[in-house]
């Protein structure tokens, strides 16, 4: 439905993101970052049987790096064979240095190896996507 109502009012594409589909779901937006489930095969789930077919713009799929047992080239490959049109480093990693202590408590679990690694995989994935037949763009935490 988003999709469609994106393509109506003259979007250039769509973002299948985990973020959104919690908040359709009623969620908020930091459930992205939690390990409630797996975030690839969510967006996949979503965006193959609902936006790709919905739209004729191009879709670009939300990835999550965080975890380091993924293989990117291996995801890269089925992003483009599902119809996909690019990729995006999706949940965002990012520092939270200049936030108060107290408020990064709840976080503290993402930076035993998840949030902070991610980084570099994040780069690896934008740049793996840059040699395959999937554009990439870049997104950027609104903490930084």
């Amino acid at each position: 439905m988003a999709a469609r109502a994106a393509e109506r009012a003259g979007a250039d594409f769509v973002l299948a993101l985990n973020a959104g589909r919690f908040r359709a779901m009623g969620g908020s937006s930091p459930a992205s970052i939690l390990p409630i489930r797996n975030s690839n095969e969510f967006v996949a789930g979503f965006g193959r049987s609902e936006i790709l077919p919905s739209t004729k713009l191009p879709v670009f799929f939300g990835a999550c790096t965080f975890d380091p047992q993924l293989d990117i080239d291996r995801w890269l490959d089925r992003i483009s064979r599902w119809g996909f049109s690019g990729v995006t480093n999706f949940p965002v990693s990012c520092s939270d240095r200049a936030r108060p202590q107290k408020a990064r408590r709840p976080y503290r679990w993402a930076n035993r190896g998840g949030i902070e690694t991610a980084l570099p995989r994040q780069l690896s994935l934008l740049e793996s996507a840059s040699d395959t037949t999937v554009f990439a763009t870049a997104s950027r935490s609104a903490f930084a």
